[in-house]
């Protein structure tokens, strides 16, 4: 057994032991390392350290049932793993800046730290060659664009040191917005339509995040942005729920088409980042990351 399989053990125990008392020595034993070097793989390769990691998964279990139970506060500490309200409290307000109460009753949307499958860093697939990971499939594949795309929409700056970690998502207005926008639903515009974009900013530490829907010509009041044409590879996954998708699988088979797939294949891409979304109410729900290839390399 290879030293990630170890570790990915023992993350497997966490998720389904959140709520009993866990310790690093127990954790050490199921991945069969000494303590210290469990320790100190499981920091390299989950970018976290044990106690942090367990402290992040029992506060993702947390925000469902903030939002989806009446439990009191106390009873969703205990049942998380937490010893006390107080301590849930403080955890919850250390990595969001805000209370579990204020999240509960306030229409706030958080991201939440996803449980890692590391066997995506050590698998390589094929063009057109799905993979299945838990509950989501992912397929590589190239696509040509013959003709630019024009999109209109909104942006937002954000910080690059926010992507994937937990936090308040604030980037979600822009969607509600556009879907309540009166130009577009008298257009018939929908989510088919829809992606949204990461590209550099020129403030030092951000990114631009713009959302928008495809059009003809371009509208006045609105932002744009053009998709180029070009080859680019498309990262294809579906989860089972909408949910999911852009929670859990989002995060995962981006690191994996970023981190993990382009580099294993010596491939450079332009520096922007593009999701298509799939319309919400399908039975199929997926996401496409498009990376368009540099062509001067």
């Amino acid at each position: 057994m290879q030293t990630w399989q170890c570790i990915q053990q023992s993350i497997d125990y966490i998720d389904k032991h959140y709520d009993e008392e866990l310790n690093i020595d127990k954790l050490a034993k199921i991945a069969n390392l000494s303590t210290f070097y469990y320790q100190r793989v499981f920091k390299r390769l989950v970018k976290k350290t044990v106690n942090e990691y367990i402290k992040l998964r029992r506060l993702a279990y947390s925000i469902n049932l903030l939002k989806k139970t009446t439990k009191s506060i106390l009873e969703i500490a205990l049942d998380c793993g937490f010893n006390s309200a107080s301590t849930f409290t403080k955890s919850f307000k250390e990595i969001y800046n805000i209370t579990p109460s204020y999240y509960r009753k306030e229409k706030i949307t958080l991201d939440y730290f996803i449980k890692p499958n590391l066997s995506l860093n050590y698998t390589n697939i094929d063009l057109g060659v799905p993979l299945i990971v838990e509950n989501m499939v992912l397929e590589i594949n190239e696509v040509y664009l013959t003709s630019n795309k024009l999109f209109i929409g909104e942006s937002k700056l954000s910080l690059i040191s926010e992507i994937s970690q937990p936090k308040i998502n604030d980037l979600l207005d822009i969607w509600n917005n556009l879907q309540k926008d009166s130009f577009l639903i008298a257009q018939k515009t929908t989510i088919h339509n829809f992606l949204d974009v990461l590209t550099p900013s020129n403030k030092e530490g951000y990114f631009n995040y713009f959302a928008g829907a495809e059009v003809d010509t371009y509208i006045d009041g609105y932002e744009k942005w053009t998709m180029p044409s070009g080859k680019y590879l498309v990262c294809y996954y579906e989860a089972d729920t909408f949910e999911k998708l852009v929670s859990e699988a989002l995060y995962q088979a981006s690191g994996y088409f970023y981190d993990t797939w382009l580099p294993a294949h010596k491939i450079e891409t332009e520096p922007f980042i593009v999701q298509k979304y799939s319309n919400p109410n399908n039975d199929i729900h997926y996401i496409e990351l498009w990376a368009k290839v540099k062509t001067d390399v």
